[in-house]
């Protein structure tokens, strides 16, 4: 589970339905999170280069992803986790194991062009940061997200144990190339979702 209060959720369960991103700061437990930073750089050394130039899918990107491990599977299928996906979206979520894995953005030029992810696997995306940008300047450093109630671009800055929480195949999102030294961490979950649970299973 991450943290949420009362009032937190009734605002995501607004934002969701809006199609606006939500935000969480200081999101999970520390010894959650603390496990699942020390999992996610242990993956990513083990990992592989993403490179891919736009034609077809998945989107044009270039960046380095890690198998998810131990503690990333256990959370994200969780029925604590899954209870409270299920309270903001009003439905069922279901880990796509195939398209949720650990990210890393970490050379000059890393980057993942603007898309919406298909609705079959990545209906909403979840992210969990493990750093904190420190060259705010370097628009490399944010997610950038084009919400529906507004036509304007929206960045969030990538900072420690953020959460943030959208419907991935019906907003538009995306990282420009970074420009600097910053190095990103995060793990990436996708999730089906279904009004019924027993689809989910």
């Amino acid at each position: 589970m991450f943290r949420l209060s009362k009032a937190d959720f009734l605002h995501a369960q607004k934002a969701f339905r809006d199609l606006d991103p939500i935000v969480v700061l200081d999101a999970l437990p520390k010894k959650l999170y603390a496990n699942l930073k020390q999992e996610a750089l242990s993956s990513l050394h083990e990992g592989w280069l993403c490179c891919h130039d736009g034609s077809g899918t998945p989107p044009a990107q270039r960046c380095k992803r890690g198998e998810l491990k131990k503690f990333a599977r256990e959370w994200s299928a969780s029925s604590g986790l899954c209870e409270q996906l299920k309270k903001i979206t009003g439905c069922w979520a279901k880990v796509s194991w195939d398209a949720s894995c650990y990210t890393a953005y970490l050379d000059v030029g890393h980057y993942l062009s603007p898309h919406r992810d298909r609705s079959e696997s990545c209906a909403m995306t979840l992210l969990i940061y493990f750093s904190s940008a420190d060259d705010t300047k370097d628009p490399g450093t944010s997610l950038d997200c084009w919400p529906l109630t507004t036509d304007q671009k929206l960045s969030i800055p990538s900072m420690e144990n953020t959460l943030v929480l959208l419907a991935g195949d019906r907003v538009l999102h995306g990282r420009q190339k970074l420009q600097s030294s910053q190095k990103i961490y995060l793990l990436s979950l996708c999730f089906s979702l279904s009004r019924n649970k027993n689809d989910t299973h």
